[in-house]
């Protein structure tokens, strides 16, 4: 996926403004594909190491996203490509 930023010439870390909307590759089918990466990973770790316990990770990281990062994110990318982003907002699922 970092191809397509560079490709884009856009930031790739959160937070710093972009100067493209990528709605293509795997932002077609989710409006951040990064974050939804890591928690399938999260959620890997739960079934390989097979306890409970690891549960708490992904729970702690899906609400942290959901509720500081993704706000903030998409409140920045709106005021970036206003209309262009809500559009690609009203087709693509936030995670999955």
């Amino acid at each position: 996926m970092n191809t397509i930023f560079k490709k884009e010439k856009t930031a790739i870390k959160p937070f710093q403004k972009s100067q493209a909307l990528i709605t293509y590759g795997p932002f077609r089918i989710s409006r951040h594909p990064n974050y939804l990466g890591m928690l399938t990973i999260l959620i890997g770790e739960l079934f390989i190491l097979g306890s409970l316990t690891y549960l708490i990770a992904p729970a702690v990281f899906f609400i942290l996203m959901e509720t500081l990062s993704i706000p903030q994110e998409e409140k920045m990318i709106a005021e970036t490509f206003g209309k262009e982003y809500l559009d690609y907002k009203k087709k693509t699922r936030k995670w999955f």
